[in-house]
């Protein structure tokens, strides 16, 4: 009855020593009940307290089970799955349609714990994941999403109305980075004015303006807010004036006729990039930007900002070797063709880069970019080695089955013979293509 379920509920919470002086009986009887009720949760915090699951019959606890799967009830599924007669238990099958109820209603963190108790391999029908991802996306839950692309090999394809729900939650919830990710997957990403500006008032004043412009950047809502003055007027009296480039992306009436001197002094001196390129873009004061060259390049450096560290390079600072060869990593990487002719241009010319980095490079571009190619080649004086481009360009872009095949077309090179069980060269440098990191 209710008063006794209330009794267990305040005993398990305010006095569980009081278990041990109550009756067998009276405890075998309420697990009983509690079962039949289907309140697994509180019958799991009696257990705990007193072994009670022992003396109950077999059949209700099957029809616990059972019915706790039908209703995805993970948490009460995994307490009752160990208590059950090995003829009770479901069989793959079941548990693999139960993977596909959970998944379909956006529940897929109970996928790994039913995995790990039954041990049925998840994997999720084409279907399944279609509305798996329609449910997590409208709910912003890309980790989830992508979790699900691993189980079932499907590619996440966003549905329109999905990524639009999704967005919001996003928004509304100040998940800035994962609202760039989401934009980043679906394309332009729909914002509306209002919640955009209410978001760009919080996010001033917690400090996190920044983040939201680089969101709306992303997503294709650039320049949709208004009341620039007011908000850089509330920037500096809050001093927080060093994010007043992000009104630039965010305000569609910004005007860096506003900003004086004091204003381009505190971004110069934030010791951030985003600030310091702002300046570096936008402020007329020369004199101003030379008198903090250094400073900004060695910053710009640490931050990996080439924009950034070109400009101050253009009014006299220098780069160090080692910067110079990870900023062309990092170039290389991203087909930055600009700073690429920019480092050609500067004393010793182009630093060097890893074999491996500079096919990856030319592969790209040959895929992304066909018509730069030539260029690309003159820049990086060497011409493309199609079969080791290939590997490298399907393991870099996640296309196994382009990287396996391209693999076993591509003799002598070392880390591909030890991933695809193939003889090949030591790291001592014997003939053949080497690993250069």
């Amino acid at each position: 009855m209710r008063a006794y379920r209330a009794l267990l509920q305040r005993l398990v919470e305010e006095s569980p020593a009081t278990f041990a002086r109550l009756p067998c009986g009276f405890l075998a009887d309420q697990a009983a009940r509690l079962l039949r009720g289907g309140d697994i949760y509180l019958l799991e915090q009696l257990d705990r307290r007193v072994p009670v699951l022992g003396g109950l019959d077999p059949a209700e606890l099957a029809r616990a089970a059972a019915l706790a799967r039908h209703e995805c009830r993970v948490d009460d599924f995994c307490f009752l799955y160990p208590h059950l007669a090995e003829p009770d238990r479901p069989g793959s099958a079941t548990v693999s349609e139960f993977y596909q109820d959970l998944a379909r209603r956006g529940l897929v963190g109970g996928i790994e714990q039913v995995a790990r108790l039954t041990g049925v391999r998840p994997e999720l029908s084409e279907p399944t994941a279609t509305q798996a991802y329609r449910v997590l996306i409208g709910a912003g839950r890309l980790d989830a999403a992508d979790y699900v692309r691993q189980l079932s090999g499907v590619p996440v394809r966003p549905d329109p109305a999905a990524v639009a729900a999704g967005a919001r939650y996003l928004l509304a919830t100040d998940q800035y980075g994962a609202l760039r990710r989401l934009a980043r997957l679906a394309g332009p990403v729909r914002l509306g004015r209002g919640e955009l500006a209410a978001a760009a008032g919080r996010a001033a004043a917690c400090g996190r303006l920044t983040e939201l412009a680089a969101a709306a950047a992303q997503a294709g809502a650039a320049g949709t807010v208004t009341g620039f003055r007011g908000r850089l007027a509330g920037l500096a009296q809050a001093g927080r004036l060093r994010d007043a480039p992000a009104l630039f992306t965010l305000c569609a009436d910004a005007d860096a006729g506003c900003l004086d001197g004091e204003a381009w002094r505190v971004m110069l001196t934030s010791g951030e990039a985003t600030p310091t390129r702002f300046a570096y873009q936008h402020c007329p004061d020369a004199r101003l930007l030379e008198q903090h060259a250094d400073q900004a390049c060695r910053l710009a450096a640490d931050a990996g900002d080439r924009v950034l560290a070109r400009l101050a390079c253009e009014l006299g600072a220098s780069l160090g070797p080692d910067d110079a060869r990870r900023l062309t990593a990092d170039a290389l990487d991203e087909l930055d063709l600009d700073w690429l002719r920019f480092a050609r241009r500067q004393p010793g010319g182009l630093p060097a880069a890893g074999a491996d980095a500079v096919q990856l490079f030319l592969g790209t571009v040959s895929r992304e970019r066909p018509g730069d190619l030539e260029a690309a080649c003159a820049l990086v004086g060497t011409r493309p080695d199609e079969q080791l481009g290939e590997w490298l360009y399907g393991l870099a872009s996640g296309d196994p089955t382009l990287a396996d095949r391209a693999a076993r077309q591509l003799p002598g090179h070392a880390i591909a013979a030890a991933v695809y069980g193939e003889p090949g060269p030591t790291m001592e440098g014997r003939p053949g293509r080497r690993w250069d990191g």
